[in-house]
């Protein structure tokens, strides 16, 4: 069975550099639901969508793990907390 994580978040509000946000919250996202980060050795891939070049633009990204033709899968949605700096 595969698991997808989708986190909502806003390019202000990500922290790090443009080229390291999409990482950082992806590492977030693995280490909430699987106490690691995130490893494409360990099968994780990223989409993301939105980006870092207006300020206050809503991005999304989705982790998913386990078979990529898998029929039966896990949604888990998260938003970045800004604040706490935690999702």
């Amino acid at each position: 069975m595969a698991t997808r994580i989708f986190v909502q978040c806003r390019s202000h509000e990500m922290p790090g550099p443009d080229r390291e946000k999409n990482r950082y919250m992806a590492d977030k996202a693995c280490q909430k639901v699987w106490n690691r980060d995130f490893s494409s050795y360990e099968g994780d891939r990223l989409t993301t969508f939105g980006g870092y070049f207006l300020y206050n633009q809503r991005c999304w990204l989705m982790v998913d793990h386990g078979p990529v033709d898998s029929i039966e899968y896990t949604t888990l949605a998260y938003k970045w907390n800004s604040q706490k700096q935690e999702l």
